[in-house]
């Protein structure tokens, strides 16, 4: 459940903050001061934020990084894949055509044939519509 009143009283307590500490380092001394414990474990909690800092400054830089690389690596891909499949198209394009060429050719011969067959049924083709002098004088 929210607060209906919203916490804006930051500077009261760092008012309170800035009259307790005063007290608490004088109740401090009046004791002779933390124990060596004590003081080890507050070094000890300094170091770990400290790291901690240090961690947080240089984790967005390597995720920043890792993002970039992550994109340019996805750019390339896609790049490659679009290449690639340019390459695979034109090179059925090409054995389309070449296919096709084939065929016309094949067709072409094909139908050059049945006309010469035609042509010799019907006796005109060109080596039995012109006879040879040797040839007709059998055929008288």
């Amino acid at each position: 459940m929210k607060t209906q009143t919203p916490f804006n009283e930051i500077g009261s307590l760092e008012k309170d903050l800035a009259e307790i500490a005063p007290l608490v380092r004088e109740g401090y001394r009046q004791l002779g001061g933390p124990s060596a414990r004590v003081e080890e474990a507050i070094r000890e909690a300094a170091r770990k934020q400290a790291a901690r800092r240090k961690a947080r400054l240089a984790w967005p830089l390597a995720r920043s990084l890792a993002a970039a690389a992550a994109l340019v690596l996805l750019l390339g891909g896609g790049a490659l894949q679009l290449h690639l499949s340019r390459e695979a198209e034109l090179q059925a394009e090409a054995a389309a055509r070449r296919l096709a060429a084939e065929r016309r050719a094949a067709a072409g011969e094909t139908s050059a044939g049945f006309a010469n067959i035609l042509l010799e049924i019907q006796g005109l083709n060109e080596e039995g519509f012109f006879s040879h002098e040797e040839t007709e004088s059998l055929s008288l």
